[in-house]
């Protein structure tokens, strides 16, 4: 056999899944091997596990280019799905909203444009009128050019 110290049955249970799964190290599957050859309870757990193993069925590949076709059809169609839920599309109630704000603003500042203009006429007139006035009034200016400034002070419109 050889000079190596043997397995205790603790080692043997806790590499007994390694053993069936063959991925234990030669040396390591040696000393297993002499352990379970001395000791029929650790020999007994290894069949028992062994009688329990599931074998994992066979895959066999698609080879069909068909259905590779239709996987990518498939994964397209979630692509492009989720792209579209990743974008916010702007709905119509939301452009007819923007559309109404921007059509207010601008029938608002029209309107105070009129406004101005409006009371722009009217100083004028105010300003024609009062040097009317001033002639009337004063009747030495009448043969002379001379004309009354007004200056209207600033207001807020």
């Amino acid at each position: 056999m050889g000079t190596h110290l043997p397995f205790t049955c603790r080692e043997v249970e806790a590499c007994a899944a390694a053993l069936l799964d063959e991925q234990l190290s030669p040396a390591e599957e040696e000393m297993v091997e002499e352990h379970l050859e001395r000791c029929d309870t650790c020999a007994d757990l290894i069949d028992a596990m062994d009688a329990q193993r599931i074998k994992p069925p066979r895959i066999q590949l698609i080879q069909q280019n068909d259905y590779w076709e239709d996987m990518d059809a498939v994964l397209q169609s979630e692509l492009d799905r989720a792209d579209a839920n990743s974008q916010s599309p702007v709905s119509k109630q939301m452009i007819l909203f923007y559309a109404a704000v921007l059509l207010l603003t601008i029938m608002w500042g029209w309107h105070h444009k009129q406004r101005a203009n409006h009371l722009e006429r009217i100083v004028y007139t105010q300003q024609q009128t009062l040097e009317q006035l001033e002639r009337v009034s004063n009747p030495s200016l009448t043969g002379q050019n001379a004309k009354v400034s007004y200056h209207p002070t600033k207001m807020e419109l």
